[in-house]
């Protein structure tokens, strides 16, 4: 197993059973190796449409085109130029990127790569031709995936070498399926299982769940014990966050925004940081204050405190 690998696997199972604050202190010791952690979408175009998927709710091809505006040579120029930066590449669905391949490969070596896919696609032709080590991350969508096809995916990135994670959102209609989902995906695939909470796409809060939904989220997430943020943070609370020094949202076009609020809420101009492509990009000098609610991705890449 490949070092980057057996570190990820590691600290995961650190971060699932310690409490909140310690699993924090982990999570940011963990990236401060990194100077910059960075979600890049290279295009936001995704062969599912799941009902509760922000980037439909929201229309988000309404601000950004479904097709690719960048091709991987684009994207290496800007990335040879920054610091030394963890990326997850998200979407839509990255493989559907033509260029996904080429980016990776020819990414800066000072730089770790993350993907997150729903293992929809092919894999065989995109795993042989890699020639780096990255970090995999499943997502599950019972709703609209081939529940079959994506346990063989989960077992083929395993039979590679990958530790990987896998993702679930607890919409309502699947909170019932994440007790069996768990076991499955922890014993039998030996990957990890990991339930981010559901944010309605109109209010941008944490999902009200009842509690016996609370009951079953706690089964397969140690930390969730209430309708509270389960990061210990309420979502419109005061909060010191170095999203747009430390933390971007880099959008198909080069536009850069400090965190997932930037990006889907259209009054968040001041969380707007310019476009990598055009050099108007300008990072934050310092940490800001926040009471803006946060979305799961930016909690956990991200380092939010109360203010």
């Amino acid at each position: 197993m490949k070092i980057n690998q057996l570190i990820l696997k590691n600290v995961t199972r650190l971060l699932r059973v310690l409490p909140e604050g310690q699993a924090r202190i982990i999570r940011n010791l963990y990236n401060s190796v990194y100077s910059m952690r960075i979600v890049l979408y290279p295009s936001f175009l995704c062969n599912y449409k799941c009902p509760y998927c922000i980037n439909n709710k929201q229309k988000i091809w309404k601000k950004y085109t479904r097709k690719m505006e960048h091709g991987w040579k684009d994207w290496i120029e800007i990335f040879n130029k920054l610091p030394r930066a963890k990326i997850y590449i998200v979407g839509g669905e990255p493989l559907l990127y033509p260029d996904l391949v080429q980016l990776i490969n020819n990414m800066p070596r000072k730089h770790m790569v993350s993907i997150s896919t729903n293992l929809s696609l092919p894999l065989d032709k995109f795993l042989n031709n890699l020639k780096r080590d990255i970090i995999i991350s499943a997502s599950f969508h019972p709703d609209t995936a081939d529940t079959e096809l994506f346990k063989k995916q989960v077992l083929k990135l395993k039979k590679h070498g990958f530790s990987t994670n896998v993702y679930v959102v607890a919409h309502p209609s699947i909170v019932p399926l994440l007790p069996k989902l768990k076991t499955f995906f922890e014993k039998e695939a030996g990957a990890g299982f990991n339930v981010d909470p559901y944010i309605e796409p109109d209010s941008y809060t944490i999902h009200r769940y009842t509690q016996k939904e609370i009951e079953t989220i706690k089964k397969c997430r140690i930390k969730f014990s209430s309708n509270e943020s389960p990061y210990g943070l309420d979502d419109n609370e005061l909060k010191r966050c170095n999203a747009g020094s430390k933390y971007f949202i880099f959008a198909s076009n080069g536009d850069v925004y400090a965190c997932h609020s930037g990006l889907y809420l259209s009054n968040n101009k001041k969380l707007f940081l310019g476009n990598l492509f055009d050099g108007s990009f300008k990072p934050l000098k310092k940490v800001m204050k926040c009471s803006r609610p946060c979305h799961s991705c930016d909690m956990d890449f991200a380092s939010v405190k109360k203010a």
